[in-house]
């Protein structure tokens, strides 16, 4: 029998996740148009085993700002700064086609991609 195409690659759920809290540090931040680029240090729990296998400690990751190149004033407004410490979710896809691996800071309005 013939297989069908938009079938066999489905994207998308239902999708399970392996889900641990931890720290973020902001190592660099980079301010740019719309948002800000920042490289960030993950503290998770050493026993922390995804089923998919990740273990990446170090991320980049990028912030909506607004549509003006954010300023010191609103990096200051919004506690993003080099060195800066923030509770940190991290979610591993476990089952599913979702997006593999979610970095949430709670308690932060920013989105995160």
């Amino acid at each position: 029998s013939a297989i069908d195409p938009v079938r066999a690659f489905k994207v998308g759920g239902p999708c399970r996740y392996d889900l641990t809290t931890g720290l973020a540090t902001l190592l660099i931040v980079r301010p740019s148009g719309g948002s800000v680029e920042m490289e960030v240090a993950l503290d998770v729990p050493t026993g922390f085993q995804s089923a998919a296998g990740w273990s990446l400690h170090q991320w980049r990751v990028e912030i909506l700002a607004p549509a003006e190149m954010p300023d010191v004033r609103w990096l200051a407004a919004n506690g993003i700064f080099e060195g800066a410490r923030y509770p940190v979710e991290l979610s591993v896809i476990r089952e599913g086609t979702c997006t593999p691996v979610l970095l949430r800071f709670p308690g932060r309005p920013w989105i995160v991609r």
